[in-house]
């Protein structure tokens, strides 16, 4: 098991910096929000006229914050966590809770990244556009769904192998040996 590691760590170091991207991409999703929402506001009271499309663009910027950020979210554990019975587990508990739940989330990531890449897929070869304030083409919507959930899948597989050959788990993150 110790041979592993190296090239375990080796991978998350790799995988770490494609968060890293995906998690900028996020922040500067959240500034543009903002700034767009900042425009929306000045030129509704001050300038009489309603900029329409920030709304529209605000809602497509929270799906591209949600989906891209969530992988680094995921590797800094700063998701929402029931640890009610976790803290009281012991080891051997812990450990096979946490294979179950990276199990059953590495499943449904899985699940959900094949249909929503169908679903862009459909969107971009048919050339749909959405005709809303902005005439956004419908797959680039969907498209932080398909990134975010395949990295969210990579990023379980790997916690579930780490479980297995250095017994950490998902629930804290001090590693143990």
């Amino acid at each position: 098991m110790e041979k592993l590691k190296k090239p375990i760590y080796q991978f998350e170091k790799y995988l770490l910096k494609v968060e890293n991207i995906l998690f900028y991409i996020a922040i500067v999703g959240v500034l543009a929000v903002l700034i767009s929402m900042i425009y929306g506001i000045i030129t509704r009271e001050f300038l009489g006229s309603s900029a329409l499309w920030t709304n529209d663009f605000s809602g497509y910027a929270i799906i591209y914050i949600i989906f891209l950020g969530a992988p680094k979210i995921l590797k800094l554990r700063g998701h929402v966590m029931v640890d009610l019975f976790t803290s009281i587990m012991k080891k051997k508990s812990l450990k096979l809770n946490s294979l179950i739940v990276c199990t059953i989330s590495a499943i449904t990531c899985l699940l959900l990244f094949y249909y929503s890449f169908l679903v862009t897929y459909n969107y971009f070869d048919n050339n749909i556009v959405m005709l809303n304030n902005i005439p956004w083409p419908k797959f680039a919507l969907t498209l932080p769904i398909v990134i975010g959930t395949l990295f969210l899948f990579i990023r379980f597989c790997l916690e579930i192998v780490k479980t297995i050959t250095i017994g950490t788990n998902i629930f804290h993150e001090e590693e143990q040996t």
